[in-house]
């Protein structure tokens, strides 16, 4: 058959067409798949007495701490999972990493961007990361991330972790740890040592640990079990979910939910309209204040825990043992349950409805 030149031309023109797009596919294709680089890896040494500063941007920092006979090293990789992305693959290119001394100091942070504006750039979705695995003799550290994960292993020293999003990962270390993060999670498992906590929405997982615990969280969700020692919790509108602790008890809630269970020593708190329940194990050494927020707590079985409630507004509950005035408007309660007389549960309520079970 033969065409004639109009159809020809047509029929030349969806060939062009055909293979543009599909040229251009692959094009896209492969530049849009991701790389990754590793670096050699980078022998260091510090010394006890010198603090340990590991600073990013974006990405992964592993801290292990090295048994004796191992190598203090850095092992470094870089990705960029969109090169696409506007100054991705240039920034990818010009990244890498340096490790220098300044006073006391070995600091390990990233090398690339040489304006204020393109670290800027460079924290957001879609931009290089640098991971970074460092093996070396426990001593004070710190480290500090826009966004990424933090994961720790066995390190028995003083330790700081900054980190805007992302995970925070601590087991079998020691000494006083301190994490900072706006949102994320945060897991905490096996420390020995004093934990202090702040977070604006992240999850947080304390367990198995020893030591003073603080937790200020505005509205995450916050879970410690197994703890000995005195735990501080501060919160907005999270949840706290708290079981099996050993230790004194202080909290300040807004309008946030706290569940205990087998709570061993004195408690203290104050409570705006959120609820609370608790139940106790041991002596009971209780006082509550609360506004419009309800108050439930269940001591141990057989206790004769002396009861000290008070309501302007609200409800009191209370054993059939005790006797509680069936009247509107303010009353009290001043009475021992029935059982070993041992004891004191306080709480004293706006409207908040106090029940003792």
């Amino acid at each position: 058959m033969t065409l004639r030149f109009s159809e020809s031309r047509a029929f030349t023109l969806s060939i062009a067409i055909f293979l543009a797009t599909f040229l251009g596919a692959v094009f896209f294709v492969s530049s849009s798949l991701a790389k990754e680089t590793k670096f050699k890896d980078y022998p260091f040494e510090i010394s006890k007495s010198e603090r340990l500063v590991i600073q990013g941007v974006r990405g992964n920092v592993k801290l292990v701490a090295a048994a004796a006979g191992q190598p203090t090293v850095v092992r470094a990789r870089k990705t960029v999972s969109e090169p696409m992305k506007p100054g991705a693959s240039e920034r990818y290119d010009a990244l890498s990493f340096s490790v220098r001394r300044e006073g006391g100091v070995v600091i390990v942070e990233p090398r690339g961007p040489s304006s204020r504006q393109e670290w800027v750039d460079w924290s957001r979705p879609g931009q290089p990361e640098l991971s970074l695995e460092i093996q070396a003799p426990a001593t004070s550290a710190e480290i500090h991330m826009h966004s990424g994960s933090v994961s720790v292993s066995g390190w028995t020293d003083n330790l700081a972790v900054s980190l805007q999003e992302g995970k925070v990962a601590a087991s079998g270390g020691s000494g006083k740890l301190g994490v900072n993060i706006l949102r994320g999670d945060v897991k905490i498992e096996k420390h020995n040592g004093s934990i202090d906590l702040e977070s604006h929405t992240a999850k947080i997982s304390v367990s198995n640990s020893e030591g003073n615990l603080r937790i200020h969280s505005f509205a995450g969700d916050s879970s410690v079990a197994n703890l000995k020692g005195d735990t501080i919790f501060r919160g907005k509108s999270g949840s706290a979910n708290l079981s099996k602790l050993t230790g004194a008890l202080k909290f300040e809630n807004g309008r946030g939910r706290i569940e205990g269970t087998s709570i061993d020593g004195p408690v203290r708190g104050v409570n705006d309209d959120g609820s609370i329940n608790l139940q106790l194990a041991g002596e009971p050494d209780l006082s509550i204040e609360t506004s419009d927020g309800a108050v439930t707590v269940k001591p141990p079985a057989g206790s004769g825990a002396l009861l000290k409630l008070s309501t302007e507004e609200g409800a009191i509950v209370a054993p059939d043992s005790v006797a509680v005035p069936k009247v509107s408007g303010a009353k009290s309660v001043v009475a021992r349950m029935s059982g070993s007389a041992k004891g004191v549960i306080a709480v004293r309520s706006k409207k908040g409805t106090i029940r003792v079970r």
